[in-house]
């Protein structure tokens, strides 16, 4: 058998293209009746009679009837590791990948087992094909299996867990063992059944793949991941308050966090890179810190623009959190009634508020229209003909395009709202700068915001008598004190 690896790897290495081997091939592959331990290679072919050529795999062929040979194509790698754990389920061999990147994966079996398989990527086709394998072994079944992920489990029980969202672990460990044959622990049968309740919670919000959304976030561990499982579509985003927590951890100084501030606030990419080297030069840690995030959690100049927010940190459920403070220490009953109350009377007075001001967008960003117009005296301005905008002035040369209502600097385009710059081409154009915000900052839009009512609540005393076992509260068990420890005296 070794020679004839051997052989077969000599001709693979002396021109061949392909690398599997059909016709009499030398494997003698177990019958039906012929348990797994039990087939042996049979003596090599001759040389002449050895082909190269490919074999596509089958995704019709049931899990137990995988054989592997060298030469097999897949389509892609998600349809290999699908075939690599569908086969390790059924013959109850513990697969792992020892190595897997972009371009190879390399597939070993329990420690002591023989059996390896290296495949690799095709650029031609953008397939994947077993380039060596060595398909002996000479384990026994196991039940623990590391490929039946979280995942894969949701995948297969998620309905029904969500329809008994009350089932136990040790009901679930049982379930898994009889259908799969694997063993899993209560720790990831808990996180199954959390992931699959999960995902309840998404269908309620109309969340779906996250398409159009924008999640901010306080850095936990592990929410990154499982953000990019259940809504891949979504726009992640870390509260940078949180961030520079982590940072005063590295460096203290005032002069780091300004430069963090500088590159998370900086709304284009030349911004940001000249930030960044700044953060660098005054702290190599920090900013190989930052390097290892995505600049696309933290930075403006990698935000994207359907939000039409520029925020970075999580004021508003900081906010929220705060207001409601003294209501959270009451009794849950008097918790409810308290915030119903105060969310009740603050939606009639912001209703009260707007009605009697007159005005077409909201006071606050007509404020910031004017401190636009005020950064924008000193600009210059370029007009090529039709719709296109060239400002310059303080050191820097932007691009304006009024019919789109776009910006280089990437302010407008974040918050809808027009910048310096495009304050400078509006009043050139002699435009009205209202006709350039977004509706979503219009009185109009601000009053359907606040239209819903709150309903009454009845209090405690209105409340009807329900027939059935009485709430009690819980027993509270006082822990004995322990005493001092009585010592014998012995004489000798």
């Amino acid at each position: 058998m070794d020679e004839y690896e051997r052989q077969a790897n000599l001709e693979y290495d002396s021109g061949y293209d392909e690398c599997s081997v059909e016709g009499e091939m030398g494997l003698c592959y177990p019958s039906s009746e012929e348990s797994d331990e039990e087939y042996c290679y049979a003596q090599p072919p001759e040389k002449d009679k050895i082909k190269y050529v490919d074999e596509v795999f089958n995704e019709k062929t049931a899990a137990k009837d995988i054989i592997w040979r060298a030469g097999m194509v897949f389509a892609d790698k998600k349809q290999f590791k699908c075939a690599v754990r569908a086969s390790s389920m059924a013959t109850g061999r513990p697969y792992q990948y020892l190595v897997d990147d972009k371009i190879r994966i390399q597939v070993a079996c329990t420690t002591g087992c023989p059996f390896k398989m290296w495949v690799n990527y095709i650029k031609e086709n953008s397939g994947w094909q077993i380039k060596t394998l060595n398909n002996d072994h000479n384990c026994i079944w196991d039940y623990k299996n590391k490929l039946v992920t979280v995942m894969f489990l949701v995948e297969l029980y998620g309905d029904k867990i969500r329809k008994n969202p009350n089932c136990k672990l040790r009901e679930m460990q049982e379930e898994f063992k009889r259908d799969l044959k694997v063993d899993v622990c209560e720790a990831k049968c808990c996180k199954v059944r959390k992931q699959a309740l999960s995902e309840l919670l998404i269908e309620d919000l109309e969340l779906y793949d996250g398409a159009g959304k924008t999640l901010i976030s306080d850095q936990q561990k592990g929410l990154d991941k499982a953000i990019r499982e259940l809504l891949p579509e979504v726009e992640h985003r870390f509260c940078n308050r949180h961030l520079v927590s982590n940072l005063k951890k590295i460096n203290k100084t005032n002069i780091v966090r300004n430069a963090f501030w500088d590159a998370a606030t900086a709304t284009h990419l030349q911004a940001f890179k000249k930030a960044m080297k700044n953060l660098e030069r005054h702290s190599k840690p920090a900013a190989t810190k930052m390097k290892e995030l995505d600049p696309s959690w933290w930075s403006k100049a990698y935000f994207k623009t359907h939000s039409k927010t520029e925020s970075t940190e999580n004021n508003m459920s900081e906010c929220f959190n705060s207001w409601i403070m003294r209501a959270r220490y009451m009794p849950l009953i008097d918790m409810l009634t308290k915030i119903h109350d105060m969310l009740m009377t603050r939606l009639h007075e912001k209703r009260d508020t707007i009605q009697q001001i007159d005005c077409v967008v909201v006071p606050s960003i007509r404020r910031k229209l004017e401190e636009a117009v005020e950064e924008s005296v000193g600009y210059k301005v370029l007009w090529d003909g039709r719709e296109n905008y060239v400002v310059k002035g303080k050191g820097s040369s932007f691009s304006v395009n009024l019919q789109q209502k776009t910006c280089s600097c990437r302010v407008w385009d974040l918050t809808r709202i027009p910048c310096s710059h495009a304050m400078t081409a509006i009043q050139e154009s002699r435009q009205n700068p209202l006709d350039f915000v977004h509706s979503r900052y219009t009185k109009e839009t601000y009053m359907k915001t606040y239209s819903y009512m709150f309903e009454v609540i009845k209090r405690e005393e209105f409340w009807k008598d329900e027939m059935g076992d009485q709430v009690l509260p819980q027993v509270i068990v006082k822990k004995l004190k322990e005493g001092r420890v009585g010592r014998l005296c012995v004489y000798w």
